[in-house]
């Protein structure tokens, strides 16, 4: 996850794979090798240089600190090198099933446009905000349906803009509303975009 901030999920998931090919990734084995060696493997993911020296940093800090098992502890995880707010919470949801908000850009954008945080929020402002009101069973609908939305429509922000003019034009209780509302947008959307393809 340390290396993901400069990728799409679907290029990481590509080079996560080549490199669980490569090494065993556990602690007691990554933390064997040289921020070089680590380097080389990550040069096509970008920042290597950045990502090495978190990821072993981080490896001996698991390995001294927590019995090298990542700690189910959100605050603990944002503690780690190359670690942030939203990197914690993908993680704390996916691996130890604890409910936090992953904030990226895409979300801190939505989140602005619609209400759902200050116009000068920080993702870590937003993430406390959003958190703040919205019931937690919602939160890890968040990051994947809004992040889904806005990767699709990415490269066109014309696009983006319109949609989400819709949605909230469309929509009585934003804030309650919405991440049910989005979901099945976003199921809409990529249904009709795969249809597309397809003639």
């Amino acid at each position: 996850m340390i290396c993901s901030s400069a990728l799409s999920d679907a290029s990481l998931i590509h080079y996560m794979k080549s490199i669980f090919d490569l090494i065993t990734v556990v602690p007691e084995e990554v933390i064997k090798m040289s921020e070089k060696e680590l380097e080389r493997i990550l040069h096509k993911m970008g920042r290597s240089s950045m990502n090495a020296g978190n990821i072993l940093a981080m490896t001996k800090n698991v390995l001294d600190e927590h019995n090298g098992q990542v700690p189910a502890d959100w605050d603990a995880m944002t503690k780690f090198h190359g670690v942030g707010q939203k990197i914690a919470s993908v993680v704390a949801y996916e691996a130890f099933g604890i409910f936090r908000i992953p904030v990226d850009t895409h979300v801190l954008k939505f989140a602005k446009y619609f209400g759902w945080c200050g116009d000068n929020a920080t993702a870590y402002k937003c993430q406390e905000d959003i958190e703040g009101w919205m019931p937690e069973i919602n939160w890890y609908r968040v990051n994947n349906t809004i992040g889904s939305f806005c990767q699709l429509a990415r490269s066109n922000k014309v696009l983006l803009y319109s949609e989400m003019d819709k949605m909230r034009m469309g929509l009585i209780n934003p804030k309650f509303d919405m991440v049910h509302f989005l979901k099945e947008y976003v199921c809409v959307w990529e249904s009709n975009q795969y249809r597309g393809k397809e003639r």
